[in-house]
């Protein structure tokens, strides 16, 4: 039988000792998973933003590509590396992470790049959690062209317009001088 010392009043309920451990253990455990944080573990690197953007066509082919992640990146296994149509890798060979922003990968290219379409390849590796997210994209590099399509001939008439308007004022000056003799 039970005793009544050994009842517990709980919020103004009588409840069995058992009973009471019970409910407090069933309280703890939906506190502690309620409000616990949950852990960094669980989250792996993504992609911020990148320079030259995605699909981005260039007249100047870059200096760099660089790649901002979200967190710190493990500079021993993150690459990045620059692809021709051909799939030759033609950068110089020299990507790295940032020194004062450990979320930047960057590697340099050549700076006589030739037009084309060029592959950017990644693979990012988080510095806490070791785990490797990759991707790629394609940039353009179209090249300079000597003027704006359809500004040719435009430019052309104005260069002649020029030198019909000099050479006429030529004429008549030489004519007036001629007439003055």
């Amino acid at each position: 039988m039970i005793d009544a010392s050994s009842i517990v009043i709980w919020n103004g309920i009588p409840m069995h000792p058992r009973r009471f451990i019970l409910y407090s253990l069933t309280l703890l455990s939906l506190q502690l998973w309620v409000f616990l944080p949950v852990s960094p573990i669980a989250a792996h690197q993504e992609l911020e933003r990148a320079e030259p953007e995605f699909d981005a066509v260039l007249n100047i082919p870059p200096l760099f590509v660089k790649l901002w992640f979200r967190g710190a990146l493990d500079s021993f296994e993150s690459t990045l590396a620059v692809y021709d149509a051909r799939d030759r890798q033609v950068d110089l060979g020299d990507a790295g992470i940032g020194h004062e922003d450990r979320r930047l990968l960057y590697v340099s290219l050549p700076d006589d790049l030739p037009p084309g379409k060029y592959t950017i390849r990644w693979s990012a590796v988080d510095d806490e959690d070791a785990h490797p997210v990759q991707g790629e994209y394609t940039i353009t590099i179209a090249g300079i062209s000597e003027a704006p399509p359809g500004s040719k001939p435009v430019a052309i008439l104005g260069v002649g317009a020029i030198i019909l308007a000099g050479g006429t004022g030529i004429w008549a000056w030489a004519r007036r001088k001629k007439k003055i003799s």
